[in-house]
């Protein structure tokens, strides 16, 4: 059985349909559900026109995905906060000045973000970026502990 987030309101999935795939047995729901998957919308949003709630069909996609019929587009991974950006820009404003914010739009840019979309699994990366431009040592140390409290908090 596949492994889904515990939260799966965000995740988008798709057909994936292989023309050499042995037969398999569908039932009623996982047609209807394989039917409305675009790769664009979430589950949330799928459930909520099915009529169902996300744990009636979380069981399916557990299924479909399973059985190959449908893969998982995006979506599932959690992203880094406003409130974990302004944090950045605050104690980096503290240490460079006005830069901070040129530095922190510099940073989601170069790790292919958009706006300040940046999954959580790439704080640790992100703060990296940040402490790199941080010429003294006891500042960056303490510029990387309240930023990893930060990320341990939630991000």
């Amino acid at each position: 059985m596949r492994d889904l987030p515990k939260d799966i309101s965000s995740v988008i999935c798709q057909p994936s349909i292989d023309p050499d795939m042995n037969e398999i047995r569908v039932n009623g729901r996982m047609l209807q559900l394989l039917m409305t998957l675009d790769g664009k919308k979430t589950l949330a949003e799928i459930a909520s026109r099915l009529g169902g709630s996300l744990a009636d069909i979380k069981k399916t996609v557990v299924l479909l995905l399973d059985s190959g019929l449908i893969q998982i587009a995006g979506g599932s991974e959690s992203l880094l906060s406003k409130d974990f950006f302004n944090f950045v820009t605050e104690k980096l404003a503290r240490i460079v000045g006005p830069i901070a914010g040129l530095m922190v739009e510099d940073a989601i840019y170069d790790l292919g973000g958009k706006g300040q979309k940046i999954p959580k699994s790439k704080g640790v990366e992100l703060i990296d970026i940040f402490s790199r431009q941080i010429p003294d040592d006891e500042q960056r140390a303490a510029f990387i502990q309240a930023m990893m409290e930060k990320l341990k908090a939630g991000g």
